[in-house]
């Protein structure tokens, strides 16, 4: 009755407080038998291991089975004791969210056995799993030749392209991934990239998920990718680096008005040791990266030097005071500076900003095994990223506007009989930045779940239920440098300047929240089939906050947002464990907090002012695709289903061969339609002829304006469309006597009419993407349906390591993929170029091919170990076009605008103790 009081205790806790946790730990399972294979009732299982002392205990049931979920990842010792065998032991070795079967045949007292060997257990295959998964540990992530930060190492996921940008395509847009930090989420929470990046030196593990994501890890409809920190032990351990890398280490360009050196130095340190032996443990880390550019040369000749400096603090405890309990606590501090940054191939050094940023984590974990079956894990996270930016030239604000004078106005597109030094060409920028900009994100989360074990004649199930709460934000404010950005255009049928300009307004606070249920059943029946049953509940809400005054403006409950996922594995052949499996599920893309800012009814927006020749002000009102919001009724969330299909097989010891199929189609795209006179681009003359942003319900409208909407909004009708089809051949061969090589191949196809990142490196975001705006931009046009830009046809990875002498171990990583889709643009009513003058994808960039390639040798010296390292980047020096412009009004139209990286190298010394 205690024991039974305590669940019920849990599960009120987990009902008030949680959400779904993702794991940042692995399970082990087996089956007690004897070698003549009887089951093995009331055998005692123990597991111990580095970063869990105090062990844990499982006493088997009529099925022999034992299972040790929550495991930190890491190498244990299985012992296993019967009164009638003799004891059993095997070392394990525990992976993020793997499951790792282990073998048992015990022998019975008074019979002599045959010499077997036992051999470790590892979670080559987890056969009960329908996800398509990959975990990398740090130990053999450090001998290949990737950068040496967390997003680096996306780059060993399958299919995933390097497109050069900070956040990579997954088969969806940027917005659809997930980056975890310890199984809490530290994405931004509005542009969906890796804001909060850091050194891999405290990296143990990374988890690296592609599909067939199950309902405890959420609605990424991308790539879920999971980083495990180090931990301290019984043991004081650490590591030492430093990264040499000067601009003399750097080749040729291949374009020598586009070059762009720099000196990079990178001191790191990570330690770890004891507080309490065998109870509480700490790590500790800093790294402090500094980039200098040298020499740079634009399209407008040379370009002042641009300095990066950061430090970066990490301390974390961890505990395991009693065998029911584990905790950890964790903070992360990161703050850099950029100086003269922000200057782009066609831009003046004048257009450069100083920026400073502060990134901070706070991460609580704890994990109660209530019983040998009954687990309950809680979370909390806190992420915060402040980050600021000035211009260097500062134009003061709306200075009496100057035609003879334009770079002293704003931040200026050249155009003909426009042409200011050092710009030679239309199309280039001069002038300064054209705004201040200062923004301010956090997320907070709590997360609880409970895990049960069940086990019955023929069957057993492993539970989860989860609830929980999750609160991420914006603060912005932003003001114009000058008249912000100026073009050459025309107005009432006459030659003009266009001003697109921040004036003076009240911040803006804007908010999205989660309130997130799950309930999953991973239930196995015999030994060869697995079915996963789950289902995740969300419930979203957008709101902003100005002069102190909040408003929720939309929602979406949980009847809106139920997302089964169904799946199965099968084990066709026992003998060598493999297994077929399948899975479909649904996932509601509304994890991304951007509709919070683009559809509130009070929000920073941009002016758009127009002057004669001669400098006279001919009309300065609200941009229009920012003002007179209209929330249409029954809108419904969007949402991607995904079906997955794949066979697992190893083919000798250290060999797996994984061939699976993904399928991907978005529906229900969500736009802010901000017009009623929607053809002429203009603001909305409705809504009281009040333009600052006001947004209003459907129901609010009069019959006729509802009469106006209904027909011309093409998302309701569902013509907004994105379908993503892949096929993968993975071989991989885990480390194993001094070699590991890994081969992956993937052909896809991503297309659509809905294509949200325009340009590599824009912080473009959901709903609101200029769609539907004005004529040119509406999803109808015949020329937006096609390829998307983050297509990547082909996508082949080659990457393995070799101790070739002693001590001294080749990295090697070999790249080949299809270039970027691109076609021709145009200027669309608001001057920017998102007119597509052809079908989307009509042409595509050169195929790049990249091989790097590390060797690294150690030499020991009594407890400490020293290591030399030497990187040598694009080996080939094959200095392939990355982007062009596609800007056909303009003579830099189709000629390149970035290449790869020419060969480079780097040097890394490391001590290890």
């Amino acid at each position: 009755m205690k024991k039974k009081r305590m669940i019920l205790l849990a599960l009120a806790l987990v009902v008030g407080f949680s959400f779904l946790s993702a794991q940042e730990r692995g399970s082990v399972r087996g089956i007690a038998k004897s070698t003549e294979g009887a089951i093995l009732e009331n055998a005692t299982v123990r597991i111990a291991g580095r970063f869990l002392p105090a062990g844990r205990e499982f006493v088997t049931g009529k099925d022999g089975v034992f299972l040790f979920q929550a495991l930190p990842p890491g190498t244990y010792t299985l012992t296993i004791t019967h009164p009638e065998m003799i004891d059993f032991e095997i070392e394990v070795i525990v992976a993020v969210d793997k499951q790792t079967p282990v073998a048992v045949a015990m022998v019975p007292v008074g019979k002599i056995a045959e010499e077997v060997t036992v051999t470790a257990a590892t979670p080559v295959i987890d056969l009960k799993s329908t996800e398509i998964s990959s975990n990398w540990l740090n130990t053999v992530v450090e001998k290949l030749p990737l950068g040496r930060t967390y997003a680096s190492l996306f780059q060993l996921a399958p299919g995933v392209a390097d497109n050069r940008d900070f956040a990579p395509n997954a088969g969806g847009n940027r917005q659809d991934n997930v980056f975890l930090y310890d199984g809490s989420n530290i994405t931004n929470p509005f542009f969906g990239y890796l804001s909060a990046n850091f050194s891999e030196l405290d990296i143990q593990e990374v988890n690296i998920k592609r599909g067939g994501i199950s309902a405890e890890f959420g609605r990424a409809s991308g790539m879920v990718t999971n980083a495990i920190t180090k931990s301290g032990s019984n043991l004081v351990a650490g590591s030492f680096r430093f990264v040499f890398e000067p601009n003399e280490f750097t080749g040729k360009f291949r374009d020598p008005n586009i070059v762009t050196k720099y000196d990079r130095f990178n001191p790191a340190l990570g330690v770890g040791g004891p507080l309490i032996r065998d109870k509480l443990w700490w790590y500790v880390s800093a790294n402090i990266p500094y980039s200098k550019t040298t020499g740079r040369i634009n399209n407008l000749g040379a370009v002042p030097d641009a300095k990066t400096t950061g430090s970066e603090l990490f301390v974390k405890l961890s505990s395991n005071p009693v065998k029911a309990h584990l905790f950890s606590l964790s903070f992360r501090n990161n703050d850099y500076t950029n100086k003269n940054a922000g200057v782009g191939v066609n831009d003046s050094p004048q257009v450069a900003t100083d920026s400073e940023a502060l990134e901070r984590i706070i991460y609580a974990s704890w994990v109660w095994t209530i019983s040998q079956s009954t687990l309950l894990e809680a979370k909390y996270d806190h992420v915060t990223e402040n980050y600021r930016s000035v211009p260097v030239t500062d134009l003061g604000y709306q200075p009496k506007f100057d035609p003879a004078n334009l770079p002293r106005m704003g931040y200026f597109q050249t155009a003909a009989g426009f042409i200011f030094p050092p710009a030679t060409l239309s199309g280039q920028y001069v002038g300064g930045a054209s705004e201040y900009n200062t923004q301010k994100f956090d997320r907070d989360e709590v997360k609880f779940t409970l895990s049960q074990y069940l086990d019955f004649r023929g069957h057993s199930h492993v539970l989860k239920a989860g609830f929980g709460y999750d609160d991420g934000g914006e603060w912005l404010e932003r003001l114009a440098n000058g008249w912000g950005s100026i073009i050459v255009t025309t107005y009432a049928g006459q030659k003009a300047f266009r001003a697109r300009y921040y004036s003076r307004q009240s911040p803006q606070d804007s908010r999205g929240r989660t309130y997130s249920l799950f309930l999953q059943d991973t239930a196995t029946i015999g030994e060869r089939l697995t079915l996963t049953l789950g289902v995740l509940l969300n419930r979203d809400e957008f709101s902003t906050k100005t002069a102190g005054e909040k408003k929720t403006f939309l929602k979406f409950n949980f009847d809106q947002e139920i997302q089964p996922r169904l799946g199965f594995t099968f084990m066709l052949d026992p003998k060598a464990q493999d297994k077929l499996y399948a899975n479909w599920g649904r996932y509601y893309n509304m994890d991304n907090r951007s509709i919070a800012r683009a559809w509130a009814p009070i929000r920073i927006y941009r002016n758009d002012a127009f002057f004669d020749m001669e400098g006279n002000l001919l009309a300065d009102n609200p941009q229009a695709a920012e003002t007179g919001k209209v929330v249409l009724p029954d809108l419904k969330a969007t949402y991607t289903d995904e079906y997955v299909a794949g066979y697992s097989r190893p083919i000798t010891k250290n060999w797996t061969v994984e061939v699976w199929g993904q399928y991907r189609t978005m529906k229900h795209m969500l736009e802010d339609y901000p017009t009623l006179n929607r053809d002429s681009g203009s603001a909305s003359k409705y809504v009281g002829g009040n333009l600052d942003g006001q947004t209003v319900s459907y129901s609010a409208l009069p019959p006729e304006i509802q009469a106006k909407l209904l027909p011309f909004p093409d998302f309701v009708a569902g013509k907004a469309w994105r379908k993503y089809k892949a096929l993968t051949v993975e071989i991989k061969r885990q480390y194993a006597e001094k070699w590991s090589l890994t081969a992956m191949y993937t052909w896809s196809r991503l297309e659509g009419n809905w294509d949200l990142d325009y340009a590599p490196g824009s912080a473009l975001y959901y709903a609101s993407s200029y769609l539907e705006d004005a004529p040119g931009l509406y999803i109808s046009e015949p020329n937006r349906t096609g390829i998307m830009m983050g297509d990547r046809t082909h996508v082949f990875k080659l990457f393995g390591t070799w101790e070739f002498y002693k001590r001294t171990v080749l990295g090697f990583y070999w790249r080949i993929q299809s270039g970027r889709p691109w076609e021709s643009r145009g200027r669309d009513a608001y001057g920017n170029y998102y007119r597509y003058l052809e079908k989307a994808g009509s042409h595509r960039l050169a195929t790049w091919g990249n091989l790097d390639a590390q060797v690294s040798h150690t030499i020991p010296f009594g407890k400490f170990s020293g290591v030399v390292e030497l990187r040598l980047m694009n080996v080939f020096d094959t200095q392939t076009v990355m982007t062009i412009d596609q800007r056909s009004d303009q003579p830099t139209f189709g000629k390149p605008m970035s290449y790869a990286s020419p060969r480079k190298f780097a040097l890394s010394f490391y001590v290890n103790f």
